[in-house]
């Protein structure tokens, strides 16, 4: 590169930087001035040119095209450059701004500065960076163009000013700034304007230091330091374009180097300026500072232990910001601590009455149907777009039997989260549900092929499956629902009864105890408990539903089995003390009537026994069947006590609420036999022998008819001759 034509010292740089005399008067003159190409301040006139021209076009403040007229004045001033390099990087600069529309910024390091024998001027104002720095001017106008620009101007300063003093004074800091944690700067008159302007006013001051110590070669500290500090912020200042957050102090950390080398220069300085006395009380103060300090990183780190403490820290410090209140809430909610996370969502919409995904969640966690319906229309309202919203009103719908509306929402769900699994679960469920499987079939295919990756999907497919009769095809997508989640137990448990309905008792038990190795849950006992008690391992059932019961003592459904499995085993005692606490607890119990009945059987209790299916006959059960069951069940108790008229009453109201009930037709026939009615006891067992022809009772029963009506006709024929 040629020697600047500043440069009078061969032993020097080719590059340095000089504040000419002349800096005043050719920043006026610049104004109205355009000097022949081949002079040097032509470009910088060409430059005020154009912003004056885009600022009358698009109705700028005047202050603008006066900055940028003082900036590039000012660059041009302290950075003497050759000809050429200026010339062919403004030139080529306006070529591309007049064809690149997409900006993309160029980022500069500083610590090429600390070369000196670098021509790091040139490097800086090359084609490249000059077509960098124009493309600014764009970012700019957008910033001024409407009423707002200013203010939003004015906050942007402020953030500079508060990420300094995070720097100087880490005192409050939290792990999210967003939403309302720092006000807008909405008026000139804001008391912050203040800091704003002291900041330009020290950096303005450091940096007039700084190139005065440059042009001396003396105190490259500061000079190192300053760029430390301000160039790794560039990137996250507002600057060049809008970044996603307001505060971070994750950005600091580098610019933290900088002003490392700041403080430590400031405090030689000081401590050389001060006396003996002075220099100690200065140092023994920031050993304390620093003391203070790491006191204070300690109990920081105290705060990213878990993530209770960090959500919880962020609503202490800023109970303010709408953003961590959501949060906070979000764990409360994973968590089961409903009422608190109801608390901290109302409080995040008392602060941004406009978060759509706030209203969502309190609406999951609202037991009243029609307020959560609200809060979902008004999620809705807000977004209208929001696909868990969509969802969840849905389902809502879907339980108050408003099927279409819940299917046309559902469907938008998945339109606007494609992603979105449950959604293609609840809609083909709910397609199924109306014996519309053709269309719950496409939508899981679809699901699929949109969520690969999804196990609770290929899960419930694997129940669709086996529901439309398809349990071989089900076991693939079981099998894939437990490969992309090892820790999958609902599909091992699914896998195992699937097996069990096929007749494998070996794999269903193999998958059961896989589910028990991931979770030891009382909704996988269960299943095992009843394997074992229907293939008769009641040692093994017993021990089984015992844990159960332990894991869940409150559920009935867990301690009747329990208790059943007690009856089984001759334990009748502790069944039936096991049972009646039952009873104690909910006096609807039908099974608990059930079970002491045939309790109070097996003890030859008869009476007890038939007050215990009259007991379950006054509950009203809806189904006929099970109503039939209990009739049947009452006959069998008076006949053991051979009140067999009574019992055949019972048994003829079983087969009339239920035909297909073999065995009341067989004892009816049973009863007839009994008491000399052969014709209709054999029209009784012909009826049963119909619905199970496989019987041998019932074969042996009606062999035995056939001999005593031959006996019968054989004494007939005696008496006759």
């Amino acid at each position: 590169m040629p020697s600047s034509s500043f440069n009078n010292n061969n032993s020097r740089p080719s590059c340095f930087i000089h504040i000419p005399p002349t800096f005043f008067p050719f920043l006026l003159v610049n104004y109205f001035k355009a000097n022949p190409r081949h002079h040097l301040t032509s470009y910088v006139c060409m430059l005020v040119c154009i912003s004056k021209r885009r600022a009358l076009l698009k109705k700028l403040p005047q202050y603008y095209y006066h900055t940028l007229t003082v900036i590039v004045s000012s660059q041009f001033c302290l950075f003497p450059i050759s000809i050429s390099v200026y010339s062919d990087g403004v030139l080529s600069g306006f070529f591309e701004l007049a064809s690149k529309q997409n900006l993309e910024w160029l980022s500069i390091f500083p610590c090429l500065l600390l070369q000196d024998n670098i021509d790091w001027v040139e490097m800086l104002f090359n084609k490249n960076m000059v077509t960098e720095c124009l493309q600014n001017v764009i970012v700019l106008e957008q910033c001024f163009s409407d009423s707002s620009s200013l203010y939003r101007f004015l906050t942007y300063s402020y953030l500079l000013a508060f990420n300094v003093w995070l720097l100087l004074a880490p005192v409050t800091l939290c792990y999210d700034w967003q939403v309302g944690s720092i006000p807008l700067v909405e008026t000139i008159w804001d008391t912050r304007n203040l800091a704003t302007i002291f900041l330009a006013v020290v950096m303005a001051l450091l940096s007039l230091h700084c190139l005065a110590a440059f042009k001396r070669l003396e105190h490259k500290e500061v000079l190192v330091g300053l760029l430390f500090l301000v160039f790794p912020f560039i990137p996250a200042s507002n600057l060049f374009f809008r970044v996603g957050f307001v505060v971070a102090e994750r950005v600091l950390y580098m610019p933290s180097m900088g002003y490392c080398i700041l403080f430590v220069h400031g405090l030689s300085k000081l401590c050389t300026w001060l006396n003996r006395c002075g220099a100690t009380t200065l140092t023994v103060s920031t050993v304390l500072l620093l003391l203070l300090f790491s006191w204070k990183t300690v109990k920081q780190n105290e705060i990213w232990l878990s993530r209770e403490s960090l959500f919880r820290s962020g609503v202490q410090t800023l109970p303010h910001n709408a953003k961590v209140h959501y949060n906070y809430a979000n764990f409360l909610k994973d968590q089961g601590r409903n009422k608190e996370a109801i608390y901290h969502y109302r409080t995040a919409l008392k602060l941004y009455p406009r978060h759509a995904s706030a209203l969502n969640n309190l609406g999951t966690l609202t037991r009243d149907t029609a307020e959560a319906k609200m809060y979902y229309q008004r999620a809705l309202q807000l977004h209208p777009q929001h696909n868990r919203a969509l969802f969840n009103l849905g389902n809502l719908l879907k339980s108050q039997e408003k099927k279409e509306e819940a299917i046309t929402l559902l469907k938008d769900s998945i339109k606007y989260g494609p992603e979105f699994a449950d959604a293609y679960s609840s809609l083909a469920s709910l397609l199924a549900e109306q014996e519309r499987f053709k269309e719950a079939e496409e939508i899981y295919q679809t699901g699929i092929k949109n969520c690969p990756d999804s196990s609770d999907l290929h899960n419930n497919y694997g129940v669709f499956l086996v529901d439309t009769g398809l349990p071989e095809k089900a076991v693939a997508h079981y099998q894939q629902a437990i490969k992309l989640s090892p820790s999958h137990h609902v599909a091992m448990v699914n896998l195992g009864r699937l097996y069990r309905s096929l007749g494998e008792n070996s794999m269903a038990e193999e998958w059961y105890k896989r589910a028990l190795q991931v979770a030891h849950k009382a909704e996988i006992l269960s299943p095992l408990g009843a394997l074992y008690y229907n293939t008769g391992r009641y040692e093994e059932a017993l021990q089984i539903y015992q844990e159960a019961a332990a894991l869940q003592p409150s559920q009935r459904e867990l301690r009747l089995a329990l208790a059943q499995v007690l009856a089984v085993m001759g334990q009748t005692k502790e069944a039936e003390k096991m049972t009646n606490h039952i009873v104690s607890e909910e006096t609807g119990c039908l099974e608990c009537y059930r079970l002491l009945s045939a309790i109070y059987s097996k003890q030859e209790n008869h009476d007890k026994a038939l007050d215990a299916i009259d007991k379950a006959l006054q509950l009203k059960p809806k189904d006929p069947k099970v109503i039939s069951e209990l009739f049947f069940t009452k006959g069998n108790q008076l006949r053991e006590q051979n009140l067999l008229d009574k019992a055949f009453e019972s048994y003829r109201v079983a087969v009339q609420l239920n035909p297909d009930q073999a065995q009341a037709w067989m004892n009816m026939g049973g009863i007839q036999h009994i008491k000399g009615k052969y014709v209709s006891a054999r029209a009784y067992y012909e009826r049963a022998l119909q619905l199970v022809p496989d019987s041998k009772l019932l074969k042996e029963n009606l062999a035995k008819l056939d001999r005593l009506e031959k006996r019968l006709q054989e004494v007939r024929e005696k008496d006759q001759t």
